[in-house]
């Protein structure tokens, strides 16, 4: 109630508050230094294949346990991405290494990463209700930061997120499958923080 007052009028109230209720109001959008940067040491990586039409979405992020924050560091981003172009990226910039969580459903996208490309990944686990927890448990942290030069289209996603209607027009508390392909890998690069055991991480 005290950090969403719409959002708490709007679940626990059940009052009709239409567009008042903006799925992630912890959001904070401002410049990232590169000093900043250097003290960063709890990384966390994820990635959503794309399929046809949608883009690849890789996120690079670091993870502030202590005041229950995250910050976006770096992104690749794109339609008709081949992981190739990923795999090379990640070398060029020394992201490689570090462990990447993608989603599961591309088990030989996976292989190919690790096997051909010498890329740290592993797939995501999947589970029932897993994406509304990982969303809930993003809307949940202080803050969400996001500095749009580094990050553009982690900006934009996060930024005009909303949520799914029901055939009345009434907001549920799921958001919609279109436009949340970092969303989705941010849900993956932080799934083994997610403090739920029986949660695994589904798209």
């Amino acid at each position: 109630k005290k950090k969403d007052n719409f959002k708490y009028r709007w679940i626990f109230l059940g009052e009709p508050i239409g567009s008042g209720v903006v799925p992630f109001s912890n959001l904070v959008f401002r410049t990232i230094t590169d000093d900043e940067i250097k003290t960063f040491d709890n990384i966390r990586q994820g990635n959503d294949w794309g399929y046809a039409t949608d883009p690849l979405a890789f996120v690079r992020l670091h993870y502030d346990k202590t005041r229950r924050k995250i910050l976006y560091l770096d992104e690749f981003y794109g339609v008709k991405k081949f992981n190739r172009e990923l795999a090379a990226w990640l070398k060029l910039k020394g992201y490689d290494r570090t462990l990447t969580i993608a989603d599961s459903a591309e088990p030989k996208s996976i292989s190919e990463m690790k096997v051909d490309y010498g890329c740290n990944f592993k797939g995501a686990k999947k589970g029932q209700g897993s994406v509304e927890y990982g969303e809930t448990w993003l809307d949940d942290l202080e803050e969400i930061v996001i500095d749009p030069k580094r990050t553009p289209n982690v900006a934009r996603e996060f930024e005009s997120i909303d949520y799914q209607t029901d055939k009345d027009g009434e907001p549920r508390a799921k958001l919609e499958d279109k436009d949340n392909h970092t969303i989705d890998a941010s849900r993956y690069a932080l799934e083994d923080d997610m403090k739920k055991s029986s949660m695994k991480i589904l798209k």
